[in-house]
């Protein structure tokens, strides 16, 4: 996902994330933009990252041990931003119903995030 929007978007964790040293991604930063602020506050940490190539990797290794994401993880929010605009939410540890993609998010991006079972269902809102 993060590959769409390499150097266009920051992403936002929030959780009890010290142990991951999400702070010694190169550009991270623990204040909040237009576009992503934290959820909860103490105790829990927030970070926001930069999307770029090197980010993306650095990421990818972190949020993939055990442990990181879903329901027993330490991330409990993430959110991804282009500018103010939201793209993906995900609140209470990736919990089925509180995940929310925007229009932002590419329909090729989601319908293969569908057949490969990183998803399991979409529902639309109304406007």
């Amino acid at each position: 996902m993060y590959g769409h929007y390499k150097g266009e978007a920051h992403a936002s964790f929030e959780g009890k994330i010290s142990a991951l040293n999400l702070d010694e991604v190169p550009g991270a930063t623990s204040c909040e933009t237009p576009g992503l602020k934290p959820i909860d506050g103490p105790p829990f940490d927030f970070l926001v990252v930069p999307i770029n190539p090197a980010t993306i990797a650095i990421l990818k290794k972190k949020l993939s041990a055990p442990n990181v994401l879903g329901a027993k993880g330490s991330v409990n929010h993430t959110h991804l931003a282009v500018g103010a605009q939201p793209v993906f939410e995900a609140f209470d540890n990736f919990h089925g119903e509180c995940s929310v993609i925007t229009r932002m998010f590419p329909l090729d991006l989601l319908e293969a995030m569908l057949s490969n079972g990183i998803l399991r269902s979409v529902q639309r809102f109304p406007d």
